[in-house]
């Protein structure tokens, strides 16, 4: 049977080399755009048949190039000597005079190792807040992102957290109150929805009496965030060594953010692996136009200047390497593509400045016909520019109810179910529990339903049994 062990082996040495191949497929997948782009480079020094071609410096809509900052987000306005600078320096807190510049003066150092969130409730727990007052004071802390920011706007915070029978108007106001009240809070600012409204905010209750800073706190701070110096000067009409001199005075008097000096505020320095606009567009970001491998004829004629057949063989395995590596690169954007195509369109919602919607990796794994574990490896580790920030690619992923984000969803379901039970043997807490994680996936604790329950002024399964 000699033909049939040839046939056998030939068949195994198919399938190892495809699966070597799929290997090195899989192997790209995870990598972010910076990991990536070294392989790629490291590559094209060892591999002649690999060609790549630079891309030119992202410019913004105004087509200067976008300073490094923009790696990282456009509301870092302050290096990290600044930041660094700004921990040692005491002279702002010894000239304030007690004003609110200075800022963690009248906080113990027990305080600042804590988090920003804690010290807030500590503060919040001595205010003369009213019930309700004093749940939206806990909801908005427990929203508050790293740097401190309450990401949405009074009347959509409102609109999130309205009770049955309760007054739109009168929540917002009250809203804007307690909002109001935390960003009062030493170290004021925190409860800003972003950095404009922040520095804004910080400058109105300092002691900084500055027109060409108010002036760029105002209208200029897209640009700064850009270093547009002269931009800015131009429009202002003053030299750009005024403008520098102003910004300086902005470091030197206000954090950089409402967290800063917390043990939970350190930033990374973060360059995004994709951005997606308002509009929907998409951009991978790379440091290369193209990489390609070359074509078959110069290949060929490359190839006729050899009689070895180790060499030969050799530069054949070169060119191969390549030119999967090219294809795995392409497939590889492609797949990252595609994933963020749907992000968008299942989250349009928030990209309008609404919040995440229920998403599953699962769901978009059966829309793109990949496993499941292909497209968390995909998201794995990326990061990606939104038109307020910078997120992680992996948190546009919200299992109903994981998140103050998705509750107006969660409230919904656990609504249809209280509306379907048995009128004469109610859901208890527990049980609806069970039942939003068995008909929906929806994996909250029985004192979260609870919670949500009592929000919406539902009785308990006791008071809801029909005789």
């Amino acid at each position: 049977m000699p033909g049939l062990s040839q046939n056998l082996q030939l068949k195994l040495k198919q399938e190892l080399k495809l699966s070597q191949k799929l290997i090195q497929k899989l192997e790209l997948i995870p990598l972010t755009n910076f990991e990536l782009e070294e392989l790629i480079e490291n590559e094209s020094m060892v591999n002649d048949f690999l060609e790549t071609e630079k891309a030119p410096e992202e410019k913004d809509e105004n087509g200067e190039e976008i300073s490094e900052t923009l790696d990282i987000d456009k509301e870092v306005l302050y290096s990290q000597n600044d930041w660094e600078a700004l921990r040692r320096s005491k002279t702002v807190s010894k000239s304030s005079n007690g004003s609110k510049n200075s800022f963690l003066e009248n906080i113990s150092d027990d305080e600042k190792e804590g988090s920003l969130k804690e010290h807030l409730k500590t503060e919040i727990s001595i205010k003369n807040l009213n019930e309700r007052e004093s749940d939206l004071a806990d909801y908005f802390i427990d929203m508050l992102d790293v740097r401190g920011f309450l990401r949405y706007e009074d009347e959509h915070l409102a609109e999130l957290l309205i009770k049955k029978d309760e007054d739109l108007e009168r929540l917002e106001d009250m809203v804007k109150k307690v909002r109001n009240m935390m960003m009062n809070i030493n170290p004021y600012g925190a409860g800003s929805m972003d950095v404009d409204h922040y520095l804004r905010f910080m400058y109105s209750i300092s002691d900084i009496k500055d027109e060409v800073l108010e002036e760029i706190i105002e209208d200029f701070l897209k640009e700064i965030s850009k270093n547009r110096i002269s931009y800015i000067a131009g429009k202002i009409k003053v030299s750009p060594s005024r403008i520098i001199n102003a910004v300086e005075l902005l470091k030197k008097n206000i954090r950089p953010y409402p967290s800063f000096g917390f043990v939970e505020s350190e930033i990374e320095y973060i360059k995004p692996d994709a951005t997606i606009k308002e509009d929907g567009s998409i951009i991978i970001h790379s440091r290369y136009r193209k990489v390609k491998s070359i074509d078959e004829e110069r290949f060929k004629r490359y190839l006729s200047r050899f009689d070895d057949k180790k060499t030969i063989a050799f530069l054949k395995k070169q060119f191969e390497k390549a030119k999967e590596l090219v294809s795995n690169y392409n497939s590889r954007n492609n797949l990252f593509e595609d994933i963020l195509k749907i992000i968008y369109e299942r989250q349009k919602r928030f990209f309008k400045g609404g919040p995440l919607e229920g998403l599953k990796q699962i769901e978009v794994a059966d829309i793109l016909k990949v496993n499941v574990s292909t497209i968390s490896r995909a998201v794995g580790g990326k990061y990606i520019r939104v038109p307020n920030g910078m997120m992680k690619a992996g948190d546009f992923f919200v299992n109903i109810a994981t998140g103050d984000t998705s509750r107006d969803e969660t409230l919904m379901r656990l609504l249809e179910i209280i509306q379907n039970e048995d009128k004469k043997k109610p859901l208890s807490d527990d049980a609806i529990s069970k039942r939003l994680k068995e008909k929906f996936d929806i994996d909250i604790k029985r004192r979260t339903v609870t919670k949500y329950r009592e929000m919406e002024n539902i009785p308990s399964s006791r008071e809801r049994k029909e005789f």
